[in-house]
């Protein structure tokens, strides 16, 4: 049975490396992918995707682009993963959530460091994978019926601290998913992308400006182009990844998958775990909304208690403005009162006139008082007494 076994997985392998060799030597389309992920998972047609495909044996809380981690290559931000169908499913096609049957692989003939959506509020950095929707044309992500910035899921994200965004095991620090809305309305989309020499470039979060503010530095990694999927790896002494990524002729498929790959039992346990892992966390949502509209509220009472106050405190800061203006009013008219109670009076004012008009001078006192002073000292003069 052992040799059976190893005689089998040789075959495999042999057939691979001829598939791979010739597919690089005529030109590949989308049917490729189907014998290289048949031993991953399982292919399904689905509609209006047709074929798709779905990983074996993950988790219910499982979602793409989360058992992995970021690095910074020449291409930009580069998602890398351990799976041996990393390669494929992060860096071409599209993802989709199926109520029935949880996720599936939409392939596509493009190549990118990661297809992802990306959002940041300067705390906490998040991304999701990119539905069918997401059609790139014109240097941007275009669509009649989609929006990056709103149209993906809130389950589908997934959240971390910044600080936390560059490192290895980045999958333990993703945030539970029922926080998700709360991060969601905090950040802002910033998903951008640039198609340079046939190729596509990640720089939705800037590097440079991440390691000033944090002090860190982000090693740069240098792509090394392989042929052969299994060759795909990363050495962190050197600085360089592996990167297998075929060229497409075509984005259509010719034919259909001969090995469609088997569906395990732990598949079906996972469809069933994720339904109530969804409805769980659709719980979760709604009380999470319910509270946010009860915190909303109090808010709302506690900022209009805070303008009730203000304009309580303003209409009394008039009042005392208005009874220091009518104090300030009323001694200015008692003070003015009393300065006229101090004037002479008309009778004295035309008596003085008169005398003028005499002739006379008027007697203010100054000759008596110097009258008065001469007598004064000839009196206590001792030579005018001897005189005398």
């Amino acid at each position: 049975m052992l040799k059976k076994i190893v005689i089998l997985a040789f075959l495999v392998m042999t057939l691979s490396v001829i598939t791979e060799k010739t597919a690089k030597a005529n030109g590949i389309t989308i049917d490729y992918f189907y014998d290289q992920l048949a031993p991953y998972g399982y292919w399904e047609n689905v509609a209006p995707y047709g074929w798709v495909w779905q990983p074996r044996d993950i988790n219910p809380g499982w979602r793409p682009y989360s058992d992995g981690y970021w690095i910074y290559t020449s291409y930009g931000w580069t998602y890398q993963a351990d799976n041996q169908w990393a390669w494929a499913v992060y860096h071409y096609g599209r993802w989709t959530f199926d109520d029935n049957m949880g996720w599936l692989w939409v392939p596509g003939n493009e190549w990118a460091p990661a297809w992802v959506a990306w959002r940041n509020d300067g705390n906490h950095v998040g991304w999701a994978a990119l539905p069918p929707q997401a059609i790139w044309s014109n240097g941007g992500f275009h669509s009649r019926n989609f929006d990056i910035a709103v149209d993906i899921h809130w389950s589908y994200w997934c959240f971390v601290d910044n600080d936390h965004f560059d490192s290895p095991r980045v999958s333990f620090f993703i945030e539970n998913p029922a926080r998700n809305v709360t991060f969601i309305r905090r950040t802002r989309d910033i998903t951008r992308y640039d198609y340079r020499d046939n190729r596509f470039y990640n720089h939705c979060i800037d590097v440079d400006r991440w390691e000033r503010e944090r002090n860190r530095k982000i090693y740069r990694y240098n792509v090394i182009d392989v042929d052969r999927s299994n060759l795909v790896r990363i050495s962190n002494s050197r600085r360089q990844v592996n990167i297998y990524r075929p060229a497409f002729v075509s984005d259509r498929a010719i034919s259909e998958p001969r090995n469609r790959g088997t569906r395990s039992e732990s598949s079906r346990q996972y469809n069933r775990e994720r339904s109530r892992y969804d409805k769980h966390y659709d719980k979760a949502y709604y009380d999470l909304i319910e509270k946010q509209k009860r915190e909303d509220a109090q808010r709302e009472d506690v900022r209009r208690q805070h303008n009730d106050e203000r304009n309580a405190y303003r209409e009394q800061r008039t009042r005392d403005t208005k009874a220091l203006e009518n104090k300030r009013v009323n001694d200015l008219e008692r003070n003015t009162n009393k300065q006229n109670d101090y004037k002479p009076s008309d009778n004295n004012s035309n008596q003085r006139r008169s005398t003028n008009d005499n002739g006379t001078k008027p007697n203010d006192g100054s000759n008596s008082r110097r009258d008065s002073g001469t007598n004064d000292r000839n009196s206590t003069d001792p030579q005018n007494q001897r005189r005398r």
